[in-house]
């Protein structure tokens, strides 16, 4: 049987040893891909334009809303009988807050405040694209118009020496459209909307006119916004911290910094914006009850007024001493038991309203026995913020909300009969009050018959009177809470280029020359090293 020529070669196994002698014969093949790499390198430095890496730290903070106390003088044996639960509060969900910072609704803000919807560039620029500071040319639009735009927009503008203006827009699947316009600005009227090209205001005056060619890109703002919510960088500082670190890169500094710190007062002036109409449901409440106690307090005290004038009374108290004394103690409970009631009732026709399910129950009265009422109220309140934070981040039908929705319906059925528990006591309460106050009236059988009547205006008149102000206080309490309301954001550490920047590194560049020196011409070696053997084997076959 015939041997092979070269029974080692057929190996696909190359020996490392014999692989580096015939990497040491072939050096000229390293020296020259060497050679052949730095072009490369050089490249990479030139046409990756600088980027910067930018970092922001940011603290979330939770609502302060606690409130200073009034002193209301006489009203204030009657301040100890009411609650004035917190509308919100608890602990802060990180991860929430992460996913409202990183939404598409809140950076199409900060694409809007930062003109970021276009992009300018120069014919032939692969990277670098124009700041909306430094581009000689700006694309204005209404966000209305920014708004319609579906499809990419490509604006291919010429500026000639005399001025004019040569605009070709082109939309992705449509026939483009062509303007020219003796000078600018120039007005591009499209289905989207009116677009208006204009010389950059903010370039220094000295700057000379713009000749040349410009490309403007103009994408869908929800495109723009998910594009930069990936590059947007967004991690907690750790899992027991209140600590966000943003992160973002640019090879602009000013657009770098920029969209961080819009991106924080977006977030800011939104948040304010949720607990301003969080705050204003309660607040239109008390205001409306204000009113209908005012108009109650009013007619009080015209029926007493007329009373007096009829029967021609001056100060009745004088006459009356006698019936003060032996009725003084009952009063004060019937004042108290009354005013309780009454707030009660408004509680009850607020939260028994169909039109107010998913509006914050106001907690204008804690519950006489125990405190399992107001804190049925409390998780009802509580149940509802977080369906409304929730709505946030999910659609309506989502399974969550869906789920929420069920637990607020049952939640307000407790509601509703601990309300309604509540003023079913107050009125047994009332009824036992009225029957002692009847057996006392028995027995004071002397007291002219007028006491009754004044005694009734004068209780109303200090029943309202109690009530208005313990509303002005609720009132005085959400006005200052709204008035004084922190950013729930808190930059910790201001935005800042970091030392390192992102591209081009001259690491990368040096790796990527080692890389290419050191593979090519292996894999060079390596298939001539291949081709070498199979061409033997065809010739041994043949």
């Amino acid at each position: 049987m015939e041997q092979p020529i070269h029974p080692v070669i057929g190996n696909e196994n190359i020996g490392l040893r014999s692989f580096v002698i015939s990497a040491l014969r072939h050096w000229k093949i390293f020296l020259i891909t060497f050679l052949c790499s730095i072009p490369f390198a050089v490249l990479y430095l030139i046409i990756v334009p600088t980027t910067y890496d930018v970092s922001m730290r940011i603290m979330i903070q939770e609502d302060e809303t606690g409130a200073p106390s009034f002193g209301l003088g006489e009203a204030a044996g009657l301040m100890k009988s009411f609650g004035f639960g917190k509308l919100g509060g608890g602990t802060i969900s990180i991860d929430d807050e992460k996913v409202i910072l990183s939404s598409n609704s809140l950076l199409r803000k900060v694409i809007r405040s930062l003109g970021m919807q276009a992009q300018y560039s120069k014919p032939g620029s692969l990277l670098h694209k124009f700041h909306i500071d430094n581009t000689p040319l700006l694309l204005t639009f209404s966000p209305e118009t920014g708004d319609c735009v579906s499809e990419s927009l490509s604006f291919k503008t010429h500026v000639a020496a005399d001025g004019s203006v040569h605009v070709v827009v082109k939309e992705r699947l449509k026939p483009q459209y062509s303007f020219t316009f003796p000078a600018l600005p120039a007005v591009i009227s499209l289905s989207q909307g009116d677009f208006t090209l204009v010389r950059n205001p903010a370039l220094p005056p000295s700057t000379p006119p713009f000749e040349g060619r410009m490309n403007i890109a103009v994408q869908p703002i929800s495109w723009v916004a998910e594009s930069l919510s990936a590059n947007i960088g967004i991690e907690d500082e750790s899992k027991n911290s209140d600590v966000i670190i943003l992160e973002y890169q640019d090879h602009e500094r000013t657009r770098a910094i920029g969209v961080l710190t819009t991106l924080v007062d977006e977030y800011n002036r939104e948040q304010a914006d949720f607990r301003r109409q969080r705050t204003a449901i309660p607040l239109g409440f008390i205001e409306s009850r204000i009113r209908n106690v005012m108009d109650e307090l009013d007619q009080t005290e015209a029926s007493l007024k007329d009373f007096k004038h009829l029967h021609q009374l001056t100060e009745i108290e004088f006459d009356m001493q006698f019936y003060i004394d032996q009725m003084q103690e009952l009063q004060v409970q019937l004042i108290n038991t009354e005013a309780e009631a009454y707030v009660i009732s408004l509680m009850e026709d607020f939260v028994r309203n169909p039109d107010n399910r998913y509006n914050i129950v106001p907690l204008l009265l804690s519950v006489r026995d125990g405190e399992s009422g107001n804190s049925a109220l409390i998780l009802y309140n509580e149940t509802l913020l977080e369906r409304t934070q929730l709505l946030r981040s999910a659609r309506p039908e989502s399974p969550l909300v869906l789920r929420l929705d069920d637990q607020l319906d049952r939640l307000r059925e407790g509601v509703i009969q601990s309300v309604a528990q509540a003023h079913a006591g107050y009125k047994q309460t009332l009824a036992d009050l009225r029957r002692r106050e009847r057996l006392i009236r028995d027995k004071m059988g002397q007291v002219p018959a007028l006491e009754n009547e004044y005694v009734n205006y004068k209780r109303r008149q200090e029943i309202f009177q109690g009530i208005y102000l313990i509303l002005l206080q609720k009132r005085e309490e959400l006005a200052l809470t709204v008035g004084q309301l922190q950013d729930r954001a808190r930059v910790v550490e201001q935005a800042y280029i970091k030392r390192k920047r992102a591209a081009p590194r001259k690491l990368y560049a040096g790796l990527g020359m080692i890389a290419f020196t050191v593979f090519v011409p292996i894999g060079i070696l390596f298939f001539r090293k291949q081709y070498i053997v199979i061409r033997n084997e065809l010739r041994q076959t043949d």
